[in-house]
C-alpha cells in the first residue's frame, strides 16, 4: 500500500514538472519580447523628441526674425533675449515697453487706463534714465508718482526721498500728482490731479529666448 502511494506521488510530481517547464519558457520569451518592444518605443520617442526640438528651434527663429528688432536679432549672438512689446507700445532698448497717450486725461483716469493694460504709470526714479522719445509739442505727461497727504510715493509703493535735491519742484502744497515736463529740460513737477495731461504707461516686455 505504501509503495502505491509513493508511486502515485512521483507520477503527480513528474506530471506537474512537465507542465511547468514549457510555461516558464514561454513566459521568459514573452518578457524578452516585451523588453525589446519597450526599447523600440523608447528609441522612437527619443527620435520624435529630437524632431520636435529641431522644429521648435526653427519656428522660434522664424518668429524672432519676424517680430524682433534687427539689432536684437543680431544680439542673440551674445546670448541676449529679444524683447517684444504690444502694438502701439514702444521699446527703447531696455526690458520695458512704453505707451505714450494720444489724448489727455486726469491723473486718476490715466492710472485707470494703464491698469487696464496690465501696466502702471511711468516710474521714473532718475531723470537720467529717461529714454522715451516724446513729441515736441506734447510737454506734459502724467507719471506714477503721487502725494498721499504725508509723503510722495511711486506706483510701485516705494517712497520718494525728498532729501534728494533731484526733486525741487515737488516741494510746496500745490497739487498732489506728479507729471513729467519736457518743455525745457526734463523735470518732475506737481499739479492738481484733475488737470488733464497726456500720460505714459510702462510694463515689462515679453522676453523671447
Amino acid at each position: 500500500m505504501t509503495e502505491d502511494v509513493t508511486y502515485a506521488d512521483l507520477k503527480f510530481q513528474e506530471s506537474y514538472a512537465l507542465e511547468v517547464i514549457p510555461k516558464s519558457k514561454a513566459v521568459d520569451e514573452k518578457a524578452f519580447q516585451n523588453s525589446e518592444d519597450l526599447r523600440e518605443e523608447t528609441r522612437k520617442l527619443k527620435e520624435s523628441r529630437e524632431i520636435l526640438q529641431t522644429n521648435f528651434s526653427s519656428k522660434l527663429q522664424e518668429i524672432r526674425q519676424s517680430l524682433c528688432f534687427e539689432d536684437q536679432v543680431n544680439s542673440k549672438i551674445n546670448g541676449t533675449s529679444c524683447s517684444l512689446c504690444p502694438a502701439v507700445w514702444k521699446w527703447m532698448g531696455d526690458d520695458q515697453c512704453y505707451y505714450i497717450s494720444e489724448d489727455k486725461r486726469s491723473w486718476k483716469d490715466s492710472k485707470k487706463f494703464c491698469l487696464s493694460q496690465n501696466s502702471t504709470l511711468l516710474i521714473l526714479k532718475d531723470l537720467k534714465n529717461l529714454k522715451i522719445s516724446i513729441k515736441p509739442d506734447r510737454y506734459y505727461h502724467w507719471i506714477g508718482l503721487y502725494n498721499n497727504g504725508s509723503e510722495w510715493r511711486w506706483e510701485d509703493g516705494t517712497a520718494l526721498d525728498m532729501a534728494d535735491n533731484k526733486w525741487p519742484n515737488l516741494r510746496g502744497s500745490h497739487g498732489k500728482c506728479a507729471y513729467l515736463s519736457t518743455y525745457y529740460n526734463p523735470s518732475i513737477e506737481r499739479q492738481t490731479c484733475v488737470t488733464e495731461y497726456y500720460w505714459i504707461c510702462e510694463k515689462a516686455a515679453l522676453q523671447l529666448p
